[in-house]
């Protein structure tokens, strides 16, 4: 009877130890879910993010690019000013300077105005008055 006794020992051992396993791998599973969830949260989010940020930099429609055109115009003639550089513009707008450069399409496309390399810097542009119009 002892080796029966032996046998049976180690049996009940395993049963606790792969019961006990279970229960572990049931906990990871629930960990590994939630972290899954928690991980398509951000992501979502992050692209949310992203975006806004790349909505953010897109164009000026145009008839708010011919207001800020016009505004500019009669701004520059009532300083004297017949060119200016486009952070000056946005100062003299009083906006952003990335909103000028997002402004900058709209005015190279009015008549009045023409965008010119700046001869003395290698990437400024400056903006110029072609042209005075009559009211």
């Amino acid at each position: 009877m002892s080796e029966v006794e032996a046998s049976i020992v180690p049996e009940v051992e395993l049963r606790l130890l792969i019961a006990s396993q279970a229960q572990q791998i049931e906990a990871l599973r629930e960990e590994l879910s939630t972290l899954r969830e928690e991980a398509a949260l951000e992501r979502a989010y992050d692209r949310q993010r992203l975006s806004k940020l790349e909505n953010r930099n897109k164009t000026v429609t145009s008839d708010t690019g011919d207001a800020y055109a016009d505004k500019l115009h009669k701004l520059m003639l009532q300083s004297g000013t017949r060119q200016i550089s486009v952070s000056n513009a946005a100062k003299l707008l009083g906006v952003s300077r990335m909103h000028a450069h997002r402004l900058k399409p709209s005015i190279a496309s009015d008549p009045r105005f023409a965008i010119v390399k700046d001869p003395k810097h290698k990437q400024r542009h400056l903006i110029r008055i072609t042209r005075e119009v009559k009211l």
